[in-house]
């Protein structure tokens, strides 16, 4: 996805963005195929109602989610001096907020009917 030129560590990368583009649709794709994995797994053997509406938005939150990391590579690209590095530091920035949400769900459980099973909060299914 990017072309590295570093022999002295003074010398900037330079990122092809013409890939990064045409990379960014099997990128989403890709993507969309794991989360769909995971979420049929969850569904089936950790007892997930498939009518848990957060699980329904998976894809929709995975192709904005992929489109807007592709987007601001491309800008970390264009002004960083070492763009890899510096989208590395925030894509990890950006994982750890994300898993905000999901922490307070633990405690506010919002949704009727839902528990706790190894730390991540599940609908329970009707017997």
């Amino acid at each position: 996805m990017s072309t590295i030129t570093t022999s002295t560590p003074s010398q900037t990368e330079r990122l092809a963005l013409g890939r990064l583009w045409r990379a960014e649709p099997l990128t989403v794709i890709a993507a969309v195929i794991a989360n769909n994995i995971v979420r049929a797994i969850a569904t089936r053997l950790l007892g997930v109602s498939p009518e848990f509406n957060p699980m329904g938005s998976v894809t929709f939150l995975t192709v904005v989610g992929v489109t807007g990391a592709v987007i601001v590579f491309a800008a970390v690209g264009r002004f960083a001096r070492r763009p890899v590095r510096l989208f590395r530091i925030i894509a990890g920035v950006t994982l750890l907020l994300s898993f905000l949400p999901d922490l307070a769900l633990l405690s506010a459980r919002p949704f009727p009917g839902t528990n706790v099973m190894l730390g991540l909060v599940f609908p329970k299914r009707d017997q």
